[in-house]
């Protein structure tokens, strides 16, 4: 695979200015505030879907953690008259469902973890304030849409999807929709762009 030159990139979503997406980014409204925490090893990654999500939610904020010498306030994520829940799947987490939020009412900042399988595990154990809250898994399962990394499951879903996926429980189905259109056009840009720097062994020799 050869990849292309940094000069012939959008400097935006990072494809070859030919299969550029940024078209069909459209900035998605929502009562939820969404918190990224994105591991610092992602942020050079051109396939990392949090970035794509702050740019479709206007009402969302973006933390690095891990980053030497720098460290994070955690309080700066309390969003005023929202309550506080962390996206994981982890043995305490509730559904995330009409029951859950009958009991635990809206409006939300859903704290989402980004970072490999372990790196989001350690994020609870290491802060705090993520301990404080209540976590919370998606009620149904999904397959997911995102073909650009290797999955171990069908259903393991990405970043953005997740996020799609929960505000669809509690802002409705349209956002989720909007959002997952933005989605789908990135993974099909990737995917185009990696087809056509593709060239096979044998046209190399």
């Amino acid at each position: 695979m050869k990849r292309p030159k940094p000069e012939n990139r959008c400097p935006e979503c990072k494809v070859n200015h030919q299969f550029c997406y940024c078209g069909d980014v459209v900035s998605v409204p929502t009562h939820s505030h969404v918190t990224l925490l994105i591991h610092h090893r992602e942020k050079h990654l051109t396939t990392n879907t949090a970035f794509l999500a702050k740019r479709v939610l206007k009402n969302s904020s973006l933390y690095f953690r891990g980053i030497q010498g720098q460290s994070i306030d955690e309080m700066s994520f309390e969003v005023p008259g929202h309550r506080s829940l962390l996206l994981f799947p982890d043995e305490q987490s509730h559904a995330f469902d009409e029951n859950f939020m009958e009991k635990h009412p809206g409006p939300y900042n859903i704290i989402v973890p980004d970072g490999s399988w372990s790196q989001a595990r350690k994020f609870k154990k290491r802060m705090s304030y993520l301990q404080t809250i209540p976590s919370i898994h998606l009620p149904f399962t999904y397959e997911s849409e995102y073909y650009l990394r290797k999955q171990t499951k069908k259903e393991n879903l990405c970043t953005y999807e997740a996020i799609a996926r929960s505000l669809g429980v509690c802002e409705g189905a349209q956002v989720s929709e909007n959002m997952l259109q933005v989605f789908r056009s990135m993974v099909s840009s990737h995917l185009s762009s990696r087809s056509s720097n593709y060239m096979p062994y044998n046209a190399r020799h």
